[in-house]
């Protein structure tokens, strides 16, 4: 069978259809691990600003410096708390690792590629539309 661009067009889709649909658990594991991580993160940076506010102000207050020293709103004024930028202080340690639950995405992605390689190989080299349903079946 020569495999046309609407074929191999049908073959990509319906091969990552499949896939998703085999990765949904390590889906749902990396989001609740990046959900988890994030709230994490916001906590834990509301308690550092509102830490830091309260040592900048005793500081001020020690030294006498309210009349030249004040805390801004954090936008473009004052003292920021400098981790606001996301310097990284917070990280997942298996975040770029490739077998990860968090990289499901890409190996996904490269397993989608290898079986519609493997797929249309198998057709030009003369399958027919019965062996594609198979093998798109068995996925």
């Amino acid at each position: 069978m020569r495999v046309t661009k609407t074929v191999r067009e049908y073959i990509q889709k319906e091969v990552t259809a499949r896939m998703e649909k085999r990765y949904a658990d390590e889906a749902a594991e990396a989001k609740r691990q990046r959900d988890l991580y994030e709230q994490i993160e916001a906590e834990a940076l509301k308690t550092a600003a509102e830490a830091y506010e309260i040592c900048v102000k005793d500081k001020i207050a020690a030294y006498k410096a309210e009349d030249f020293l004040h805390i801004g709103n954090g936008y473009g004024e004052g003292i920021k708390l400098r981790h606001d930028y996301r310097g990284g202080a917070l990280t997942l340690t298996h975040d770029c690792e490739m077998a990860s639950v968090l990289s499901w995405r890409q190996r996904m992605r490269d397993e989608a590629k290898e079986k519609c390689e493997e797929i249309i190989v198998t057709l030009e080299l003369g399958g027919t539309k019965a062996e594609l349903m198979q093998m798109l079946a068995e996925i």
